[in-house]
């Protein structure tokens, strides 16, 4: 780690927390340049253990969201373990994700996979439906962890599908360079939604989700 010169200071996710909000510490990067060979990288929090991971700055855009999923991961694991605050957290996260997805990424897979692309918008919005219930439920109710429940099986069963299915073909049909430019620019897109969080993103009713207008939006395109 010694060979890693950090381009602004971080140490923890208590003092990043402190610094920028804990939102925003979720998946912010930390650049840093190795001494020895000059290539750039970034330093991701891991929220488990507090510790931190060189990965290379330039990541894929499937690397990206797997990263994210993660996250996401861990979020939950706080919200099971008690902290049923880290809710919020969660849902500015997942809007986060979702938008870099339904901007970016499904766009540019419509022609790797249509039908695999259209499953993941209407789960996206039921997975939004069960978060935006559970957002809606105090965690005193005993309804909460069931709808916790819920919301984290769906966004697994996705995740699944995602990991499993979707993204190796999107890793075959499209090459490197493009995956890593576009997953620059989804990070830089993901930053930007998430500081701003999920009130933004989300529609506040539940006849309505940000997916289907998503979706409508780029088929009127």
């Amino acid at each position: 780690m010694s060979n890693f010169a950090a381009s602004r200071s971080a140490t923890t996710i208590g003092e990043m927390s402190r610094n920028v909000g804990l939102t925003d510490a979720l998946c912010c990067s930390v650049q840093a340049r190795d001494r020895r060979s000059g290539r750039e990288f970034s330093w991701y929090p891991s929220f488990a253990s507090g510790a931190r991971v060189a990965i290379r700055s330039l990541m894929k855009a499937t690397d990206l969201l797997k990263q994210q999923h993660r996250n996401v991961e861990a979020l939950f694991a706080k919200i099971e373990a008690g902290e049923p605050a880290a809710l919020k957290d969660l849902a500015s996260a997942l809007a986060a994700h979702m938008v870099i997805e339904h901007e970016f990424l499904y766009p540019a897979a419509r022609e790797v996979d249509d039908d695999a692309i259209l499953e993941a918008f209407e789960e996206h919005s039921i997975a939004e439906v069960a978060l935006k219930r559970a957002l809606a439920t105090d965690p005193e109710e005993d309804s909460f962890d069931a709808r916790v429940k819920v919301l984290k099986e769906l966004i697994e069963h996705h995740v699944e599908e995602e990991e499993q299915e979707l993204f190796p073909q999107v890793e075959k049909a499209i090459d490197d360079a493009e995956l890593e430019a576009l997953g620059k620019t989804m990070e830089a897109r993901f930053q930007e939604v998430l500081v701003k969080g999920y009130e933004a993103v989300l529609p506040d009713n539940f006849e309505e989700t940000a997916a289907d207008l998503a979706l409508s939006e780029e088929e009127a395109a």
